[in-house]
């Protein structure tokens, strides 16, 4: 399987898994062209029971493409204004000490 298919399948899982957990999907994705050329992925969007939207964007590509230093960090920011996001959650694969949780799992913390 190549990397692009391996990160493709992980989204489609974190959004079946979303899904599965009561989040409404909204299976509409943008790729706004900025000033600084276009974002690194595709944006993904996604909405809650609750009305409220948020949006995923691959800060390193779809398939992992871009390095620490090449993320094209201004397009990205100005793809998420253009869409109308507000706040920024940034998170990252740091791993884990316990066995049970296999590199690639996606983990959502309860309460």
């Amino acid at each position: 399987m190549s990397s692009s298919c391996k990160y493709r399948l992980y989204l489609n899982q974190l959004l079946e898994t979303l899904n599965e957990r009561c989040i409404k999907i909204n299976r509409d994705t943008v790729n706004p062209e900025t000033p600084w050329g276009f974002p690194s992925s595709p944006i993904h969007i996604a909405e809650l029971p609750s009305g409220v939207r948020f949006a995923f964007l691959a800060r390193h590509g779809d398939s992992h493409q871009h390095s620490p230093s090449e993320v094209p960090v201004r397009a990205n920011i100005a793809a998420l204004k253009h869409i109308g996001v507000q706040a920024i959650v940034a998170f990252s694969a740091v791993g884990s000490l316990r066995e049970e949780i296999a590199p690639g799992d996606f983990v959502i913390p309860s309460g």
